[in-house]
């Protein structure tokens, strides 16, 4: 089966692009025949495994350029133009759309105004306004909504529903949250489907209860979800109380400058200047690198989809704390092989940690059984036969 698989950005290295080009080797591997389509792509800037594939981009003389100087309405009206631009690029004899994401889904839309095909669209996030807001709101609180802008979101929203939406074949999601959302929202049920990971890629190493000091490392492209404020504080509550504690954030950290700055401006106010340490962007033998010597993974982020560093931070063989709204504390266990905190809750993921560091019978627990949980029922194989069952069948009803 020949199928497309539409990604907004190809330029980043991101937790949509991994899933979707993880997809597609295995994919291919079935017989299938992969093409991606995208907005951007940069080769040099996304996963190296991605110059296996096809990749077709929107010329640059097919983008739209003056839109995107209209407030509010102006990148939406772009958005549009352009996803039926790059609609016009899909090879005719597909079979079969797999948008990844938001805006790609509106490129399989205008296909199917050409062709009668099946997509099945991967919602890695909410799409709609309303709770892209409720999202934003709930990571800053000083965030206000007008009247107006309220009325704007639903007439968006029901737009962007009736429209875009209601021409999927099918929905999947990585959490029950999100398919509870797509019910509410759309009317529609999605297939739940957590994501996959290839344990090889990341060796197992004992790691011995942290004494003396002790290394917390996190993991994510810095946007505010991430609530890294939150561990920033929890590492402050430690240090007060007697631990030598040090902090490492691997992700690239000029993707919302207005958020590391409010991150920078914590760490002075705390005096932790000397206890944290942005890493940035790292080469997967640089991350290795930096788990072999970090003794907890902490993952706090909060209404967020999924979060593939967990598991890979449990592959490496660190015990991980994660918080209760991100999407992949769902196939996990508390005190069995994670820890589980509540959101923006710094007190509750001190406390977590404390108890990691104090308890080396539950610190090496969770260890193992972390690793194990994941090598036996976390893949990519998992994930991708999942996807390709739901292609089938989708496929099938439409014949």
């Amino acid at each position: 089966m020949k199928i497309a698989l539409i990604v907004r950005r190809l330029n980043v290295a991101g937790g949509i692009q991994r899933l979707a080009i993880e997809l597609a080797r295995f994919l291919e591997q079935r017989g299938h025949n992969i093409v991606f389509y995208t907005f951007v792509y940069d080769q040099s800037l996304c996963f190296e495994s991605l110059s296996h594939f096809k990749v077709v981009t929107l010329p640059e003389d097919r983008k739209i350029r003056f839109f995107k100087y209209i407030p509010f309405f102006g990148p939406i009206i772009k958005e549009g133009l352009e996803s039926k631009r790059l609609a016009g690029l899909i090879d005719k004899d597909t079979e079969l759309l797999n948008p990844h994401g938001e805006a790609s889904y509106k490129v399989a839309y205008y296909f199917k105004q050409r062709k009668k095909i099946s997509s099945v669209w991967m919602m890695n996030d909410m799409i709609t306004k309303q709770v892209s807001f409720e999202r934003a709101q709930a990571n800053d609180q000083t965030l206000r909504l007008t009247f107006w802008k309220k009325m704007i979101y639903k007439v968006f929203d029901w737009i962007e529903i009736k429209k875009y939406v209601s021409c999927q074949d099918a929905i999947v999601v990585h959490n029950k949250r999100e398919a509870a959302w797509a019910k509410k929202y759309f009317g529609r049920p999605a297939a739940v489907v957590p994501g996959g990971l290839n344990s090889d890629d990341f060796p197992f190493v004992s790691h011995k209860p942290p004494t003396g000091k002790i290394s917390l490392v996190t993991m994510g492209i810095l946007f505010p979800h991430r609530r890294y404020e939150d561990t920033i504080k929890t590492l402050s509550a430690l240090s007060k109380r007697g631990f030598d504690v040090r902090l490492y954030i691997i992700g690239a950290f000029r993707s919302s400058d207005r958020y590391f700055k409010k991150l920078k401006i914590i760490i002075e106010s705390l005096g932790l200047s000397d206890r944290v340490e942005f890493l940035g962007a790292l080469s997967q033998n640089a991350v290795l690198s930096i788990y072999a010597y970090s003794d907890i993974f902490v993952f706090v982020s909060h209404m967020q989809s999924w979060g593939l560093a967990v598991f890979e931070a449990l592959a490496s063989g660190l015990p991980v704390v994660v918080s209760k709204t991100a999407g992949a504390s769902e196939i996990l266990t508390d005190h069995k092989n994670a820890l589980i905190v509540e959101p923006k809750n710094p007190r509750a993921l001190a406390a977590a940690v404390q108890e990691l560091i104090e308890d080396s019978e539950l610190y090496k627990k969770l260890a193992l059984n972390g690793n194990d949980f994941v090598r036996h029922s976390v893949s990519w194989e998992k994930f991708g036969s999942q996807l390709e069952d739901i292609f089938l069948q989708t496929r099938d009803q439409k014949l």
